[in-house]
């Protein structure tokens, strides 16, 4: 794996249709870390300032490394009290780490990179304590609604780049939990940040990809090799994306935005400042709508009707996929139908830009 290594894990929750994705292993470095790095625990008690994006050192990140985590040991917990934009959040957390790369991102090979993703194990006494902490917390952490002992998963938005998730462990692992237990997922600029407000207005955004789109037209920040755009839950309305191409313009509804830049053969510190090379867009609804949404694009990405129609014909567990090249990109159109299932979720479509260099 070149100068780096990786140990991470993936914990993926299904959700009504969703996905959602959290990191909870780590990234290093083959550079040395600090031989004695500094830590945040003091005599048991742990201060998080969130009301912006912390630096390295403020959560003690070693030389190194992009992940820290601090664990208080079996059973036991921290006194840790958290600062939002509206006030002090005091959790009993078992676990803390944090992480410069994670949905976000960050490829931060140079390790230079502050630390955006946190998750806080919470060991409460109970279930009942935790739902009537949780309920407590809402308005600090931004939730819209009052949670209940049925939900899985809440969210709210503390602050515009600031966004957070309770989980409950027993939705995770059954076996693993413990009466009680919940994550708290905080998350800076994974909606918001100052390149998606750039190009995402009121859920709209323009493309033209009749030549190869720039950094800022994608929404990436500096130094970052990945830009995400998408609606911030609860909403869960897709982007209107307007999009102009050789063949014409045509605006399609994408549930996400995905963009990535340097080559595959390109050092990934290259990669954190290089051009975008590739734009992957997700969309799932009933097969009717993606098939409507397929045959109104169809002229504008270049695509013949007898193309669409070989798109929905097969089984319904297998992704069909045809392609068009254009002298900007090469697209890829995959889609995945049941048309026995008439359920919101029976259709996904993706498309799939990956950019050609201005030269050819």
């Amino acid at each position: 794996m070149g100068r780096g290594t990786c140990a991470a894990a993936i914990v993926t929750v299904a959700l009504t249709g969703c996905s959602v994705s959290f990191h909870t292993g780590r990234t290093t470095s083959s550079s040395r870390p600090d031989p004695d790095p500094p830590t945040i625990v003091h005599h048991g008690q742990v201060s998080m300032d969130l009301r912006q994006t912390p630096t390295r050192a403020a959560f003690g990140l070693p030389t190194g490394q992009n992940w820290r985590g601090y664990e208080a040991g079996y059973r036991h917990y921290y006194r840790l009290t958290v600062t939002l934009p509206g006030g002090v959040l005091e959790l009993p957390a078992h676990s803390i780490d944090g992480d410069t790369d994670d949905a976000g991102g960050a490829v931060d090979t140079d390790h230079s990179h502050r630390p955006k993703y946190f998750t806080v194990d919470v060991l409460y006494p109970s279930e009942d304590a935790a739902d009537t902490a949780l309920a407590q917390q809402s308005a600090l952490l931004g939730i819209s609604h009052r949670p209940s002992a049925s939900d899985a998963l809440v969210d709210g938005s503390p602050s515009r780049d600031l966004f957070v998730e309770v989980q409950r462990q027993s939705n995770l692992s059954a076996t693993l939990s413990a009466p009680g237990e919940r994550y708290y997922y905080f998350s800076f600029d994974r909606y918001h940040n100052a390149a998606v407000a750039a190009v995402l207005h009121d859920g709209r955004m323009d493309l033209d990809a009749r030549t190869r789109p720039s950094r800022a037209q994608l929404g990436f920040l500096d130094d970052y090799a990945r830009a995400d755009i998408q609606t911030t839950p609860p909403s869960k309305a897709p982007v209107a994306l307007t999009l102009r191409t050789p063949h014409g313009t045509v605006t399609l509804a994408v549930d996400s935005l995905t963009s990535t830049s340097g080559r595959d053969a390109d050092p990934q510190l290259v990669r954190q400042r290089a051009a975008p090379s590739r734009t992957s867009t997700t969309w799932v609804g009933t097969v009717a709508e993606a098939r409507a949404q397929l045959v109104r694009a169809a002229p504008a990405l270049g695509l013949a009707p007898s193309a669409i129609s070989a798109l929905f014909a097969g089984p319904a567990d297998t992704a069909r996929t045809i392609r068009t090249t254009t002298s900007a990109y090469d697209l890829e159109v995959s889609v995945q139908a049941d048309p026995s299932e008439p359920g919101p979720y029976a259709a996904s479509i993706g498309y799939r830009f990956t950019w050609r260099d201005p030269a050819g």
